[in-house]
């Protein structure tokens, strides 16, 4: 028998969906797995099994896909289903993890962009204006600084750093239209010759 329960609206802070049944259900079943989506894009949709309860040997999670395509029969969207690879599902959660942590930052970093393109990039000028234009706290504007702070904008990073004189901390924006790599130099480049 397969039952099926509804999750709590709110994630827990891990960011992984948390059970909302009644407590009976996982009580007196065998088996138990939270069900959560990872993706949705090219008419595929990518599902997250995590086991939260076992009497025995089963998988701790599995990943599949299933077409989304609209008008489809109930059979072709059943034999649509795929089991996805653990590396395949790795990248997908780490995709899905990205996308909300962005989603979670965006209106800071957002604001710091746009600090950005009006010139302040000295940190204490930055987050200054940061605080004075948007409300954030300077404790908010710092982390989230610091966390998208890097050279892989595919990792998140949207600025990267540089020494200035007297050990100041420059930022400079990380441009994602090139591969990220090639936009932490020519960027870099382009400050160093600026300041020269």
């Amino acid at each position: 028998m397969i039952l099926l329960a509804h999750t709590n609206k709110n994630r827990n802070g891990d960011g992984k969906v948390v059970f909302g049944g009644t407590s009976d259900i996982v009580d007196d079943v065998d088996c138990a797995y939270t069900l959560d989506e990872i993706s949705c894009e090219q008419g595929k949709k990518r599902v997250l099994f995590e086991n939260i309860k076992a009497r025995g040997d089963v998988d701790t999670e599995a990943v599949y896909s299933y077409s989304t395509a609209t008008g489809q029969s109930y059979e072709q969207r059943l034999n649509s289903i795929e089991q996805i690879n653990q590396d395949t599902a790795e990248k997908a959660k780490q995709e899905r993890w990205l996308n909300e942590w962005l989603e979670k930052d965006k209106p800071v970093i957002n604001a710091i962009l746009a600090a950005l393109e009006q010139g302040d990039t000295l940190k204490t000028n930055l987050v200054n204006n940061v605080h004075r234009n948007y409300g954030f706290s300077n404790a908010q504007i710092n982390k989230v600084l610091a966390e998208h702070t890097g050279s892989d904008y595919a990792k998140g990073h949207r600025w990267f750093l540089l020494s200035g004189h007297k050990n100041a901390k420059i930022y400079s924006r990380l441009n994602g239209i090139y591969p990220p790599g090639q936009a932490r130099v020519e960027t870099c480049q382009a400050v160093k010759q600026g300041g020269n």
